[in-house]
């Protein structure tokens, strides 16, 4: 079962951010992103779990395990590089789309 601390790893090592990194992006000390990451502390305020979530460009309901899926119209209006990729990809013809489809996976191979 994935806890509050594994979403978030999985998220920040994702966006290839630092705990540092990330504790400043959602204004929280170090110390708490390193609890929360080793499920030494398992919940935050609400106040607090969405500035994480906002850091991580999710919703706080998918932190929660509540919302499986990471919904595309949220990451867009949070995210200006989201919102840029799908305009640039708006521009393309087909065989552009493919090759950068291709080039997605390329990175994101492990």
């Amino acid at each position: 079962m994935d806890t509050l601390g594994s979403r978030v790893k999985k998220l920040q090592e994702n966006l290839g951010l630092s705990q540092a990194e990330l504790a400043k992006a959602a204004h929280m000390t170090q110390a708490t992103i390193s609890r929360l990451l080793s499920s030494k502390l398992r919940q935050l305020k609400s106040d607090r779990l969405k500035s994480l979530a906002d850091a991580l460009n999710v919703t706080a309901d998918f932190l929660l395990g509540e919302n499986e899926t990471h919904r595309v119209e949220d990451i867009i209006s949070r995210d200006s590089q989201a919102r840029d990729l799908v305009s640039i990809y708006s521009e393309m013809n087909s065989e552009k789309r493919r090759q950068l489809l291709d080039f997605v996976k390329f990175l994101t191979a492990k």
